[in-house]
């Protein structure tokens, strides 16, 4: 982010966060709304906002400004534009928006609760959604729907917590999601900016889930994804480490063995375990057979991450890091 000349700014608007670090003081919860806005103000004119004297070698204003919220805070984001508060006094607030993981909750912060907010949402910017198969099939599928202003990117084969973001493997979940989202975050960042200055993102792209009833999990809506002779889903966005079938009936992607999005041995147990899925590696004897060689493996993760980066759902570097991994993986081929 910092290489393409961002600049970033972090913010704290829970009033609860704020007491218990004890750095300063909310007068009441909702005001994390303006603490928002202003937030935003500083950032397009900080000349207009900071005394001469604030430390800075150039009052630089921002010309575009992303909003970004993962889980609880893209939950508050996600709020934010369903309940039209970016476009609540004129201008847009946020020229775009990078919003993950909300299971199709909004936060509000003038009740302190979750709500439903189903559908696509935008109120005067472009909005990208994401979330990993963990939060698609567990109420995200609600945010479903059809904008000029909005994508939604569902990502198989992923957790909410995966290992990238918080490693549990040693400190009790050995069998923990290993595999990050963060290539399909930085790209849709590229593509968000992008679209900002008039250029359509890749389109929406959806996981295949039940088409049952959703059951109730933990008081979400629960539809649990559709999945090949392996048990990984069909459909989303298929990373490397997924299988996926061409039209022509080339194979390409290369699985180690089976992923999911939600550890459902931990439900009622540990509820950061339960969101951060399972990984159960094949046998030496299947990948063996799924993979004559090594070179095979690398050839199979480059066939995907190509792909990947002709459809602009990750960047390059993100591709030769993902080829670079296959061919240094010690997986027992030769």
């Amino acid at each position: 982010m910092f290489g393409r000349g961002h600049a970033y700014v972090s913010v704290i608007w829970d009033k609860t966060a704020i007491e218990a670090l004890k750095n300063g003081t909310i007068s009441v919860a909702a005001d994390g709304y303006t603490i928002l806005r202003d937030t935003a103000a500083l950032a397009r004119n900080p000349g207009g906002h900071l005394p001469a004297d604030a430390g800075l070698a150039e009052m630089v204003g921002s010309d575009r400004l992303i909003a970004y919220g993962y889980s609880q805070t893209g939950a508050l984001l996600r709020g934010w534009y369903f309940d039209h508060l970016n476009s609540a006094e004129g201008d847009p607030t946020f020229d775009g928006a990078l919003i993950g993981g909300t299971s199709g909750g909004c936060l509000d912060l003038a009740s302190g609760g979750f709500k439903g907010c189903a559908g696509p949402v935008s109120d005067g910017g472009k909005v990208i959604a994401f979330m990993a198969e963990t939060d698609a099939e567990w109420g995200g599928f609600d945010e479903r729907g059809e904008s000029p202003d909005f994508r939604l990117i569902e990502i198989a084969g992923v957790s909410h917590i995966p290992a990238t973001a918080a490693d549990f493997r040693k400190h009790g979940m050995p069998e923990q999601n290993p595999i990050g989202f963060e290539p399909v975050v930085r790209a849709a960042l590229v593509n968000l900016e992008a679209w900002i200055d008039g250029q359509e993102p890749p389109p929406s792209i959806h996981l295949t889930l039940s088409d049952t009833a959703p059951t109730e999990f933990e008081g979400v809506p629960l539809r649990a994804a559709e999945r090949d002779g392996d048990g990984n889903a069909l459909g989303g966005l298929r990373l490397p480490h997924m299988p996926t079938l061409l039209d022509g009936g080339e194979k390409i992607g290369a699985p180690l063995g089976h992923y999911t999005g939600l550890a459902v041995d931990h439900l009622g147990k540990n509820s950061y375990f339960l969101i951060s899925g399972t990984f159960e590696p094949f046998s030496p004897e299947k990948l063996a057979t799924i993979y004559p060689g090594h070179d095979a493996y690398v050839d199979a993760v480059a066939a995907s991450a190509s792909r990947l980066v002709a459809e602009r759902y990750i960047l390059p570097e993100d591709a030769e890091a993902y080829i670079a991994a296959a061919k240094a993986a010690d997986i027992g081929l030769r």
